[in-house]
């Protein structure tokens, strides 16, 4: 009996001390419970005087921020036009808040409204539609829903203007094409006065090809150029003015040999122009002339030149003709042509020339003065002799000839 009683006092005991360890662990579960509740309760209230304080921080007269107006949006209307004042579709927009971050973007065309948008609160729309430069604008949202944010786009424009290359005036009539980077024709056109412009070649490298000048000019080589979604192209073209030149040569007036020195004056209207003096194988050439006269980026006349001889060896005489001379248009391929003139002069009275040796290629060009054989030698005299001998017998051959052809028919 004492022994069950003294193990009943044991379990009790060992109860008790179970139970009194359970109360300890419990109390100390509700102790660290209530740390972390108050230690919410503590940050969420500080963190609500802070972020009031920050507000009132923020908030001016004229701007709200967004903070405090967060419930309080309207909506914006978004009227798009080109410089013509039509109104445009299908353009790509993207809508950044005042950080810069994308808040929207899509496809919106003119008249779109824009919906929930923060009052007072800056926002930037940038615009991009194939063929116009990129357009951006900042706004402000207002309060006041029938706000319209009003944009203009400008179509990307490719101004293509001629010019001549002497005094800048713009030359109408020439033609030209357009090709893309694949060679493909996508323009042509002929030149206005005033320039040229085009307002739907898309983003791209191309080429611009002058097919034909006008008369008087030459056409330009090639031009590259690219078109580009942020701004105006202009292509200056210059076609240059044709010229032309003079070759003159001296020769005696019986053998065409070429007689070394010499010179010749150029006039214009009447007015001297510019002094030749011709080398020691008799040739000489002017300066590039204007082939003729241009008024307002066109031809108008032909210039009609006058040349005149001024100096000649002693042994010879001058020439006192008065000539004339002008240059032919070849094309819009030939920028500089040229003519030749050949000035006979004939041997004093009394002179006698003494023998003279021809110089070897007088002129790189074909003229009657390359048909003398080089490397000869010529005597004017003698040349004269055998002449008048050769006349007299071809004409002793006539006259007997027809006395035989007068007898024939007698005898007959």
């Amino acid at each position: 009996m004492s022994f069950l009683f003294r193990k009943y006092l044991r379990n009790e005991k060992d109860y008790l001390r179970r139970k009194e360890a359970m109360d300890m662990n419990t109390k100390w579960v509700k102790n660290i419970l209530t740390c972390i509740i108050g230690t919410l309760v503590l940050l969420f209230t500080v963190n609500k005087v802070y972020a009031t304080d920050i507000n009132k921080d923020n908030t001016t007269d004229n701007d709200k921020s967004a903070s405090v107006q967060s419930n309080n949006l309207s909506n914006i209307t978004i009227d798009i036009k080109d410089t013509e004042n039509n109104e445009l579709s299908s353009i790509q927009y993207m809508l950044y808040d005042e950080s810069d971050k994308n808040v929207s973007e899509g496809t919106i065309e003119s008249g779109t409204i824009m919906k929930n948008l923060i009052v007072g609160r800056e926002y930037k729309i940038s615009l991009q539609k194939e063929g116009y430069i990129v357009t951006d604008k900042t706004f402000s949202v207002a309060e006041d829903s029938d706000q319209i944010i009003d944009l203009t786009m400008t179509q990307v424009k490719v101004t293509i203007k001629l010019y001549d290359a002497e005094d800048q005036s713009g030359i109408k009539g020439a033609s030209f094409r357009i090709e893309n980077s694949n060679g493909d024709k996508v323009k042509e056109f002929v030149s206005e006065a005033e320039g040229n412009n085009f307002i739907d070649l898309s983003s791209g490298e191309y080429s611009l090809i002058q097919e034909k000048a006008t008369n008087g000019y030459v056409k330009t080589d090639v031009i590259k150029f690219t078109v580009s979604g942020d701004k105006v192209d202009e292509i200056t073209v210059n076609n240059n003015r044709v010229n032309g030149y003079l070759d003159i040569y001296l020769v005696t007036s019986l053998n065409r040999t070429p007689i070394p020195g010499g010179e010749f004056k150029i006039f214009r209207d009447g007015t001297e122009i510019e002094t030749v003096t011709l080398d020691g194988n008799g040739h000489g050439k002017t300066s590039n002339l204007p082939i003729g006269s241009y008024e307002n980026g066109a031809f108008k006349t032909v210039i009609t030149y006058q040349i005149k001889q001024n100096a000649t060896p002693e042994e010879y005489e001058i020439n006192s003709g008065d000539y004339e001379f002008f240059f032919d248009y070849l094309g819009d391929e030939t920028s500089l042509v040229y003519k030749t003139f050949t000035m006979p002069n004939v041997v004093k009275a009394g002179e006698t020339l003494q023998t003279k040796t021809v110089a070897k290629d007088v002129t790189e060009k074909t003229s009657e003065t390359q048909k003398a054989q080089t490397g000869e030698t010529y005597n004017e005299s003698s040349y004269i002799v055998c002449t008048l001998a050769a006349f007299t017998l071809l004409v002793t051959m006539i006259i007997y000839k027809l006395k035989n052809k007068k007898n024939n028919k007698g005898k007959h």
